[in-house]
């Protein structure tokens, strides 16, 4: 059975895993972002299904859907250093405008691409884990 957020998501990874990153990231499919992590001297990119949302009718037969993927980029700290957590956002950043030129070859179009410099200020406070996210929505007609 294919399920295209699933799909879609993975497509995603690949084509990160396929990109011109120095240092190079391997990106993996995940159902939801870290929320420890050992220290580790590059980012870990994780790539998950974040909703797929049926938002109306696209005409007597099919739906309009709106599939949203999020890629968290994400580093154990080594302090509370601003140039560390600005090379994650600029990843982050890169990594949105990578997808945005390289779109997947699917039928779903991507319609909105955001970087969210920082979620999750509990896991930076307690873990001295910093997470950027970029989402990507899609819509297709199903």
């Amino acid at each position: 059975m294919s399920v295209p957020i699933v799909e879609l998501a993975e497509e995603i990874k690949s084509l990160l895993n396929a990109g011109p990153w120095n240092p190079s990231l391997a990106a993996t499919r995940e159902y939801q972002p870290y929320f420890e992590l050992p220290a580790l001297p590059t980012a870990k990119v994780s790539v998950y299904p974040s909703a797929d949302d049926s938002t109306g009718k696209a005409d007597r037969s099919r739906w309009t859907h709106e599939l949203t993927i999020d890629v968290a980029v994400q580093r154990k700290l080594s302090g509370d250093a601003n140039p560390e957590k600005d090379a994650l956002v600029a990843l982050a950043d890169e990594i949105c405008e990578y997808i945005k030129a390289n779109r997947p070859a699917r039928p779903e179009k991507l319609m909105t691409a955001t970087v969210r410099p920082l979620i999750q200020n509990e896991l930076l406070r307690s873990n001295n884990l910093f997470t950027s996210v970029c989402r990507f929505t899609f819509t297709a007609h199903r």
